[in-house]
């Protein structure tokens, strides 16, 4: 008996010790459950736009809540106390005191009070958003789809004043490419944003805008054609595409225009183009690495002619001209030759190049040779059609491309017009 009442006095004892010691640890109390934070009237964010409309921006005073899902956050480092939100209605951006929190795929509620519904760039946000106390996760891996689009149906929304139809939602092009300009680059600048260009095949195109934190941001711009997932951001009158991954971005697939093996023969007299029109030929390339001018069609006199000019263009200009590629392998005496005319001679703009190592991407990746031939220039009459001479190519093999890069400047008054016809590549020997 003795012994039972010695155990039960060690038990009470060490009991009583154990409860002193607790009380002089701080405790780490859960937090409340999320059932405290009231939810209110219901929105959608079709209706946070309409309270916009009505009153500008607005501050909510009372019990809302909003439920979406998460089609982008921080995860990769493209955006910053920023998530991207959908519901069946629209798409919004959200705009957090922190840092943190939401993972693309969660469902989420916003709770309203004390947030506003504002615009920032004319892109509407909810901001003001603490991350505990306005925001709770009901769900994950709710992963939605992209909505199709094209370029042009995104640039016609902004221009015509209605781009809220694609605002801040998830959205997927099926077969764009990053502009020839552009590759060789990175996504970002080194400590700066990188503001690069997708085109599609008609030359329609819009900005992707990365940051220099994003996890990707040293990472090289692919340099094919395919399809390419992105939010569809703006800043004012500009859009501004950005990319959660690149594992969304699968651009390996053949560039516009590219075939498979090379030509053996070229006559290309420009017939087919259209006045102030960009130069469209299948297999050809046209593209600005400089401003925004590439070489058009032109008619003068009834002839139709390719043309590039930096007469009022308010910028400078580099503009590349590329034929298809020629099989040189498959020619025993390639030759090549053309015309040239200029008009209002300021500067001598027109450089005519050849390379037998261009991938048909990566213009600045390639060794271009500067070709032996006559170019209009300043003592030939305006508008005079200038003989090249025949030029031999037989000192070439593999797959070659005839360039004609026209370089000027509005600003300095570098403005010379220049223009090319009648292209031809023949193989003396056939």
């Amino acid at each position: 008996m003795k012994k039972l009442v010695s155990i039960f006095v060690m038990v009470m004892v060490t009991s009583f010790s154990l409860i002193i010691f607790n009380s002089c640890v701080k405790q780490d109390f859960d937090k409340p459950p999320i059932g405290i934070i009231p939810i209110g009237e219901v929105v959608n964010i079709a209706q946070l736009r309409q309270i916009f409309a009505d009153s500008s921006a607005y501050t909510f005073t009372s019990d809302y809540s909003l439920y979406a899902t998460v089609v982008m956050g921080e995860a990769t480092g493209n955006i910053y106390k920023s998530a991207y939100v959908q519901d069946t209605s629209g798409a919004i951006n959200i705009y957090m005191k922190n840092s943190g929190g939401l993972t693309f795929g969660d469902n989420i509620r916003v709770y309203l009070k004390n947030c506003d519904v504002s615009k920032y760039g004319e892109l509407l946000q909810i901001a003001n958003v603490d991350n505990d106390s306005n925001i709770i996760i009901t769900g994950t891996g709710n992963f939605l789809e992209p909505r199709m689009v094209t370029i042009s149906e995104l640039n016609d929304a902004m221009e015509s004043g209605n781009f809220d139809e694609y605002e801040s939602q998830l959205i997927q092009f099926d077969s764009v490419q990053f502009s020839l300009g552009d590759i060789g680059k990175t996504y970002a600048d080194a400590d700066d944003y990188g503001e690069r260009f997708i085109e599609d095949c008609d030359f329609n195109s819009v900005m992707v805008r990365t940051s220099d934190y994003a996890s990707f941001a040293e990472e090289l711009l692919p340099e094919g054609k395919g399809p390419l997932v992105a939010i569809a951001g703006r800043y004012n009158n500009t859009i501004q595409l950005l990319i959660r991954s690149t594992l969304e971005v699968k651009l390996d697939g053949p560039r516009c225009g590219a075939g498979g093996g090379g030509v053996t023969s070229i006559d290309e007299d420009f017939s087919e183009q259209q006045n102030y029109e960009d130069i469209n030929i299948d297999g050809w390339l046209n593209v600005a690495i400089e401003g925004s001018r590439r070489w058009q069609g032109k008619t003068f006199n009834d002839e139709v002619y390719a043309q590039a000019t930096s007469y009022n263009s308010e910028e400078a200009n580099e503009c590349w001209m590329i034929t298809v590629g020629i099989d040189l392998d498959a020619m025993t005496n390639p030759m090549a030759k053309f015309e040239t005319a200029m008009a209002y001679w300021e500067h001598d703009g027109l450089t005519v190049l050849f390379s037998t190592d261009f991938n048909g991407a990566n213009i600045s990746g390639a060794s271009w040779i500067e070709l032996d031939c006559t170019i209009a220039g300043q003592h030939d009459p305006d508008h005079e059609w200038i003989q090249s001479g025949d030029i031999d190519l037989s000192g070439f093999s593999g797959q070659g491309y005839l360039a004609f890069k026209y370089v000027g400047s509005d600003l300095n008054g570098n403005t010379t017009s220049y223009r090319v016809d009648d292209v031809k590549v023949w193989d003396t020997e056939k």
